[in-house]
């Protein structure tokens, strides 16, 4: 096999397991606990880890910030 087709190979898998894992993280951005945090429906970011309750008045609101 000839270098440019390795190289073209092995690009077009790390092109697509890099849209695989971006894809990944924008669709499933959020993982919703099944416990309730203050009587509150909550959810936690995957991508920075930050903790949100559901307030019916104001949406979703960062827990560090109520």
């Amino acid at each position: 096999m000839k270098l440019s087709h390795v190289l073209l190979l092995s690009m077009s898998i790390l092109i697509g397991c890099g849209a695989i894992a971006a894809s990944n993280l924008l669709f499933n951005r959020y993982e919703y606990s099944p416990v309730a945090v203050e009587g509150h429906l909550s959810r936690i970011d995957k991508s920075s880890g930050a903790v949100e309750i559901y307030v019916k008045d104001r949406g979703w609101v960062d827990v560090r910030f109520r």
